[in-house]
């Protein structure tokens, strides 16, 4: 039996005859197509050629768009029915427009038996472009091509074989029609479906999406725009950006438009009732930064932002990226860290102790250290879990230096000697103290006991061990103690003075305020009160405080430490105050509740040995430049170094201690620390007791 006449037939082949045998009956034509040899080598030519073209088409593809072989799956059968009746209405539609009188008869008798030309061949490229084997969902610009090389290869080897094979070429202002109606109505059938799927399917099961202001009209906030749309299961829905450039006013940034400016916020929030504000502009400074937190804490939504460009640096900008606002970047401080150096030969192969090691300031000055490569770094401190947790971290981040924790009470003079005899540090930093006010204002024997008796015990340890340098970490409430833990540390600060004047270790104190985000400071408390939905505490309307964060003040303590001479005190550069109930208030505008409801903020009153301001000096202290811009140090005006044996303070402190004499023990300390005890030596036990009654 000849080929021709096998199940299934191929009508198609004996149309593609009729470019000769056009004028007989259908039934002759197919006889003239079994007995005439040559007509069977032109369709084997012919179609042999169009499996080469298609074989072409299908390699190109694969370069150019990414083809993976197709599966057998239905979606592709229907999708291709689809193509085929798009691809014979566009050449239809093609002529139509071509020939406004009517389509000539010989050119709708040409399209009509090329349709079995078509149809197949329209598949086949398209096959061969991977257009059938994609997830249109996701669809870019490789899909974009693989729709216009399918496109150009359909027509082209359409339009060739129906020259070729029916004897008769279409007209090339036909080819360019069609092919343009052709790429319109893929390309056009394909990205509807994307963005109908997305709206019909996309949201089922799942919560509605927010409404999304985006801060910033540039790179970022059109990043995050895209991946907004882009991802069905994103909780957002952009309503529009507002930006401060007065050149995108009322412009398009993709398909949503430029709101307004900052200062317009509010009023955009309640027109286009957004639920949420991403602030988008990493690239913008600290002081930028506060204002705007400040201008979208006022319309009533949550704010979230993106990281700033030096944490993008380690981790591309993603949707998951957004994080809330961090309470410090309210501070507006802009102190850029990374472009400062400690010089190595300070810490590089020497062993360095630090004491309160598991604290926050002196977890921090432990992870910084590490960075300069000491030889071992000892980790001191009371609480154990503390120092297990940063031990833990360090030996992750840092495998090649030697840490040894030692639990250990540093005021305890046998087990410090022992620690230092051990270890015998070239470097101490003196971390280690209590530093709540109220708490030691009630427990002032315990305060003494651990800041003064701890302090002398570390400074005799150091000195006994030649340790060159001791760092002694301060506070700003020791410039004008009117509190017992102020009065404890300024009693240091002179103490460690008087030593270092004949001590060959060098004595370096630094003195700074708040820290946010350590262990009890006002942040903690305000996040831990804002998850229980309590109102947020803050202790006077008009009190504020000098803040800054733990990374920037552990910095600035150890590159204090490189700076003057053996006595001297430094003041980290700390800003502006800032007021407790604007930083309550923004915080919680920030988390999307009123600021300024009658149970927002409760007030508490100050506590006892609190102060409504806080200095950095006192009245006989003015502050100088030193080498970093941030650190400055203190230069006495007057005669108050102290000139009392303040060892005798110690030896007298130390028994009130002993006798847990806390009313006594309150007096001497803010005697020995008073101006007017210039030069005037410490009393004896006997004689304060008589005085006192």
């Amino acid at each position: 039996m000849p080929w021709t006449s096998r199940k299934p037939r191929l009508p198609f082949l004996a149309l593609l005859s009729l470019a000769d045998t056009n004028s007989l009956p259908k039934r002759k034509q197919r006889k003239v197509i079994r007995e005439d040899g040559s007509t069977h080598r032109q369709i084997r030519g012919c179609v042999c050629l169009s499996w080469s073209a298609l074989a072409a088409v299908r390699l190109a593809a694969a370069r150019l768009c990414h083809v993976r072989p197709l599966g057998f799956r239905w979606q592709p059968l229907a999708l291709g029915a689809v193509d085929a009746s798009l691809a014979t209405a566009a050449l239809l539609i093609a002529l139509w427009v071509r020939f406004d009188d009517g389509i000539p008869p010989q050119y709708l008798a040409l399209s009509l038996h090329a349709t079995w030309i078509v149809i197949p061949l329209t598949v086949l490229c398209f096959a061969g472009c991977g257009l059938y084997n994609r997830i249109w969902e996701y669809a870019g610009m490789e899909a974009a091509a693989a729709v216009i090389v399918g496109a150009s290869a359909s027509v082209g080897t359409s339009c060739l074989a129906a020259g070729v094979l029916l004897g008769q070429y279409f007209p090339r202002s036909v080819s360019v029609i069609w092919w343009l109606l052709l790429l319109g109505l893929m390309g056009g059938s394909r990205f509807a479906w994307r963005v109908l799927r997305q709206r019909i399917y996309g949201r089922h099961g799942m919560p509605p999406r927010k409404r999304l202001l985006i801060y910033g009209a540039g790179d970022a906030g059109r990043t995050l725009t895209v991946q907004v749309t882009a991802d069905r299961h994103s909780p957002y829905e952009v309503v529009g950006f507002v930006d401060d450039d007065p050149l995108k006013q009322r412009l398009l940034l993709g398909r949503h438009p430029v709101l307004g400016m900052g200062r317009d916020v509010a009023r955009i929030v309640q027109e286009r009732q957004v639920d949420e504000i991403i602030i988008a502009i990493p690239s913008a400074t600290a002081q930028q930064r506060s204002e705007m937190f400040r201008i979208c804490s006022q319309a009533g939504v949550r704010v979230r932002t993106l990281p700033r460009l030096l944490e993008l640096v380690r981790d591309p900008l993603t949707l998951s990226s957004v994080r809330d606002v961090r309470i410090s970047e309210l501070l507006g401080r802009d102190v850029r860290l990374p472009a400062m150096s400690l010089n190595d030969n300070y810490v590089q192969d020497k062993v360095v102790l630090v004491t309160g090691a598991g604290g926050s300031i002196g977890a921090e000055v432990c992870r910084q250290l590490c960075t300069h490569r000491p030889r071992r770094l000892v980790l001191l401190g009371r609480g154990e879990n503390r120092i297990h947790k940063i031990l833990n971290e360090l030996s992750y981040r840092f495998p090649d230096i030697e840490l040894t924790p030692v639990i250990a009470n540093f005021a305890d003079p046998g087990s410090c000697e022992v620690t230092f005899d051990a270890h015998r540090p070239d470097i101490v930093v003196h971390a280690g103290a209590h530093k709540h006010v109220y708490l030691m204002e009630s427990n002032p024997v315990e305060a003494v006991r651990n800041n003064v008796l701890g302090t002398q015990v570390v400074a005799q340890c150091a000195e006994d061990c030649g340790a060159e340098r001791l760092l002694f970490i301060s506070t700003d409430k020791a410039a004008e103690p009117c509190n017992v833990m102020g009065a404890t540390k300024r009693f240091c600060e002179v103490m460690l003075q008087e030593r270092a004047e004949n001590s060959k270790t060098c004595y370096t104190v630094v003195r700074f305020g708040n820290v946010i985000g350590s262990d009890g400071s006002v942040l903690r408390i305000f996040e831990e009160q804002l998850a229980a939905g309590q109102p947020l505490t803050v202790t006077h309307p008009e009190a504020d405080r000098y803040f800054m964060t733990i990374s920037e003040a552990a910095f600035l303590v150890l590159q204090a430490a490189t700076l003057g001479a053996s006595g001297d005190i430094f003041v980290l550069d700390m800003g502006e105050p800032v007021r407790i109930l604007d930083l309550a208030r923004n915080f919680i505008g920030l988390h999307g509740r009123n600021p300024y409801a009658p149970d927002a903020v409760h007030f508490i009153g100050l506590r006892p040995g609190e102060k409504l301001h806080e200095t950095l000096t006192n009245d006989g202290e003015q502050l100088t430049h030193t080498a970093c811009p941030w650190v400055w140090k203190v230069r006495s005006t007057g005669n108050l170094r102290h000139n009392g044996n303040f060892s005798q303070w110690v030896e007298l402190m130390q028994e009130l201690v002993a006798e847990n004499d806390a009313l006594r023990l309150q007096e001497v300390l803010f005697t020995a620390i008073s101006p007017a005890t210039v030069a005037v030596a410490a009393p004896e036990h006997d004689q304060l007791q008589s005085a006192g009654g």
